[in-house]
Order: structure tokens, then C-alpha cells, then sequence
């Protein structure tokens, strides 16, 4: 669970100032309003993506003003991604968390979000950069590279091994799955 949050770390500055001004064509309210930030995961069900939801989870509960909404398509679709984007824009929450199976497919949903004043922000992987405020990395592809390519190094015995690789990617519009 703690491998999720740095997600957490990079929402707590939209719970905290996210409700400092009402949205477009909303009341000020002048109390504390409890923010409904949603986390929308490439697919549900991945132990990854639990963990992450299971760490989201605590920090709501910390913070105490957060109501906290994860769901996902269980098949990965990014079109599923972009209906629920579309639902939660509708419903007029106040953060949309996601990480984007296809950018080119969920950015569009992103854009409206974020016109209609919802903080939008991409984790995992990263979407179109007008379609979000920020994107949450949790390591850059070089990291991960050497890391793999040092763990193989030393599974294979030492530090001029000789071996075959095959990389093995889950899908081809996810820039952090390839």
C-alpha cells in the first residue's frame, strides 16, 4: 500500500486548496466542504492498481473531507475510461485521478473535465498535458530500464552475462507499458 502513496502526496494539495473557491456557477459555501476525488485506475482488479486504491482509501480517511470514489473498466477498455471520466464530469465531482490506458482515447473526457473546473491530474501514466494539471510519476522508464536490465544482469550471473530477453508489454497506447 505504501507504493501508492505518492499518489496520495500529490492529491492532499487538491483537498486542501481544491474547495478554497467554489466552481464555476456554485455558491460559496464558506464551510468545509467535503471533496469527492475520483481514481480511476487503467484496470480494476490488477493487484497494482488495489494496492494504490487500499493507500487512496487511508488517506480519505485521514484527511477526513475526502469521499473517495474508485472504480475502473475490468477489461482495460479506455473507452469504458473515457464514459466514466464523462459521468464523473456530469456529477460535477471535484477531482478526476487517472491513468490513461490510451491517452488519445481518455484526454478528450480529461479536456471537458477540466473546463467545467475540475481538477484533473494523470498517474501511472501520463495523458495529454493539456488535458491534466500535473502527472504523477512514479519512476521514469530509464529508472525502471536500468533496474530491470541490473536485476536480469544479476539473475543471469554476474556482470558480463550472456542470455536472450524478450520484453513483454501489455498494451501498445500506454507509454509506460512499452
Amino acid at each position: 500500500m505504501k507504493r501508492c502513496g505518492w499518489l496520495m502526496v500529490a492529491l492532499v494539495p487538491f483537498v486542501l486548496f481544491g474547495g478554497c473557491g467554489p466552481k464555476p456557477g456554485t455558491p460559496d459555501t464558506g464551510g468545509k466542504k467535503k471533496l469527492t476525488v475520483c481514481m480511476l485506475p487503467k484496470k480494476k482488479g490488477v493487484p497494482y492498481f488495489t494496492s494504490c486504491a487500499q493507500g487512496a482509501e487511508e488517506a480519505a480517511k485521514e484527511l477526513g473531507n475526502v469521499e473517495l470514489i474508485y472504480d475502473g473498466p475490468t477489461d482495460g477498455a479506455a473507452e469504458k475510461s473515457a464514459s466514466m471520466i464523462e459521468k464523473w464530469t456530469l456529477q460535477g465531482v471535484d477531482v478526476i485521478a487517472v491513468s490513461p490506458n490510451d491517452p488519445e482515447v481518455v484526454s478528450p473526457a480529461m479536456r471537458k473535465a477540466r473546463e467545467k473546473g475540475i481538477k484533473v491530474i494523470t498517474w501511472d501514466a501520463d495523458g495529454a498535458t493539456d488535458a491534466r494539471e500535473f502527472f504523477v510519476n512514479q519512476a521514469t522508464a530509464q529508472e525502471i530500464g536500468y533496474g530491470l536490465v541490473d536485476t536480469m544482469a544479476k539473475d543471469l550471473g554476474g556482470a558480463e552475462p550472456e542470455g536472450e530477453v524478450a520484453i513483454i508489454t501489455a498494451t501498445l497506447t500506454a507509454a509506460n507499458q512499452n
